[in-house]
């Protein structure tokens, strides 16, 4: 008896124990002040998150700004190189007419005789000849003069682009700087947030690990309060056994001799299995780029040599993950433009393109599943110091492109 009181007492203080860490009767675990306090700590990384997000996002406008002056501005140079190059043939030619212009004037438009006249006739005649080739002379060196000016001020114009250029470079390396820090800052801000997540898994399992073992405290509890009710019963129904004939020996006494309570293992809380270090996204498309990244609407900004943008440049760190967004038949293979390249041909009858990596992953590996590691971020080609994955979308097949934004948009955050 008195070893049953004690235990009945001991789970009572471990129901009431664990009952200070729940919520009050009654009240839905799912509005506890505990998880309120989540949510406000929630409420910190998630805002940060958007901050970096939306810093990234200006600064990969700033850099697409400066790229696109950048790209006029040496447009406008090969232009004004192309017509320098006219004007100074002109000005060659011109130069050459000049000199003739002085040995002319010199010789007297090339007629010795007409300075050696005599008479009045012969003398009105020489002046009519020396007015005519005065005149042109005149034109001639007025021309060269203008032509002249003309170069000089496209000197001007070309020192002042270049100018432009010189800043938007500049511009250029400022933008990649503070991309670099804002991916940086995603990096920091993600890995905190995995941490998060997993310290509230562990927490709700703890809670649900506290619940399990004061439920079986509980169930504990009604146990021994029917055995105090059955030992309490027990000499009634022995007097009850002797009166009747029956003897003592028919009464049967519960026993705790290698069974019972006492002897019920401890409840050990389950397990939670490790958040993931880098969360994989999936469903019917999947984002190419698996990390910290940036992106704008791009599509058809003005590139050097006349072209125009035809994807969407997604700023990442080098060595980030880049996988397949759907599944299909992956080749690899680079050009002088673009450098390290995959070429997807999806299942769902679209060529996707991706460049600018820094290295291959799974090549021959011919068809993929969607989210099969393909290649990784770089900046190889012409985009030396500006790593990123350029991403373009052609429905039907390659050669037609299509603005792939809204797609990048609606599946990448």
């Amino acid at each position: 008896m008195r070893r049953i009181q004690v235990l009945a007492a001991f789970l009572l203080l471990l129901v009431l124990a664990s009952a200070t860490v729940l919520p009050a009767s009654g009240q839905d675990s799912t509005t506890s002040s505990t998880e309120e306090d989540g949510a406000e700590e929630n409420s910190g990384p998630t805002e940060g998150l958007d901050d970096a997000r939306r810093a990234a996002q200006e600064a990969s406008q700033a850099y697409a700004d400066a790229e696109t002056e950048l790209a006029l501005a040496e447009d406008s140079l090969t232009e004004a190189q192309d017509e320098l190059a006219l004007l100074e043939d002109d000005i060659a030619g011109l130069e050459e007419e000049v000199r003739e212009v002085a040995v002319r004037r010199y010789t007297g438009a090339g007629d010795a005789s007409l300075f050696d006249a005599e008479d009045a006739a012969e003398i009105e005649n020489r002046e009519a000849v020396l007015s005519v080739v005065n005149e042109s002379d005149t034109a001639t060196i007025d021309q060269l003069t203008a032509v002249r000016a003309q170069a000089e001020a496209l000197r001007d114009e070309m020192a002042a682009t270049k100018a432009e250029k010189e800043a938007a470079l500049a511009d250029l390396a400022a933008s990649r700087a503070e991309i670099d820090a804002e991916l940086t800052r995603l990096e920091e801000l993600e890995r905190e947030r995995l941490a998060e997540e997993k310290r509230r898994r562990e927490e709700e399992a703890k809670k649900a690990a506290e619940a399990a073992e004061r439920a079986k405290a509980l169930e504990e509890l009604a146990k021994l309060a029917r055995l105090e009710e059955a030992k309490k019963a027990a000499p009634v129904a022995a007097a009850t056994s002797t009166a009747s004939g029956r003897g003592a020996s028919a009464t049967t006494t519960p026993t705790t001799k290698g069974s019972g309570p006492s002897t019920v293992p401890p409840t050990t809380p389950p397990t939670t299995p490790p958040a993931p270090t880098e969360p994989i996204a999936s469903g019917e498309w999947i984002c190419p780029v698996q990390g910290p990244h940036s992106f704008i609407d791009s599509w058809g900004f003005p590139r050097s040599g006349g072209r125009r943008h035809k994807g969407v440049d997604m700023m990442a760190s080098r060595g980030i993950p880049v996988v397949a967004p759907v599944s299909g038949v992956v080749s690899h293979r680079g050009n002088s433009l673009g450098g390290m390249s995959f070429h997807l041909e999806g299942d769902d009858g679209t060529y996707y393109y991706g460049t600018h990596l820094s290295a291959y992953a799974n090549v021959g590996a011919g068809h993929v599943q969607a989210g099969t590691l393909i290649g990784y971020v770089g900046d190889t080609g012409n985009a030396r110091g500006n790593p990123h994955l350029h991403f373009e979308i052609h429905p039907g097949g390659q050669g037609n492109a299509v603005n792939p934004y809204p797609t990048v948009a609606k599946y990448c955050r």
